[in-house]
C-alpha cells in the first residue's frame, strides 16, 4: 500500500458530495498483477507498460481487483460510521466467507 499523489483522475467528482455538503474520498485502487507493476517500477516504466484505466489496453486483474477494493471500502464505511466490520476470511481463489 502506498499514498497516491494527486492526480485529475475525475475533474467534476467533488461537484455532487459538495452539493449534498457529505465528506468523500477518491479511492485508488491497483489492478494490475503486482510482480508486473514492481518490475515496471523498478525500470521506471510504469507510465509506458502499466495501462491507465481509460486506456484499450486496460486489463485488470478482476477477482483481486474487486474483492480487495470492496472489501477496503466496506471496512473504511464501517469504520467511519462507527461500527465493527464483519470477520470475513478470503480465500486464494478469490471466494470469500464470513467467519
Amino acid at each position: 500500500m502506498y499514498k497516491a499523489g494527486r492526480v485529475t483522475a475525475s475533474e467534476d467528482f467533488s461537484l455532487i458530495p459538495d452539493a449534498f455538503g457529505v465528506p468523500y474520498t477518491y479511492w485508488t485502487v491497483g489492478s494490475v498483477d503486482p510482480d508486473r507493476y514492481r518490475d515496471a517500477l523498478s525500470r521506471g516504466a510504469v507510465g509506458r507498460e502499466i495501462p491507465a484505466n481509460h486506456s484499450p489496453r486496460f486489463a485488470p486483474l478482476e477477482v483481486p481487483t474487486l474483492l480487495t477494493a470492496t472489501h477496503a471500502q466496506v471496512v473504511a464505511a464501517l469504520a467511519y460510521l462507527g461500527t465493527e466490520p464483519p470477520a470475513v476470511a478470503v480465500r486464494p481463489n478469490g471466494g470469500s466467507e464470513q467467519t
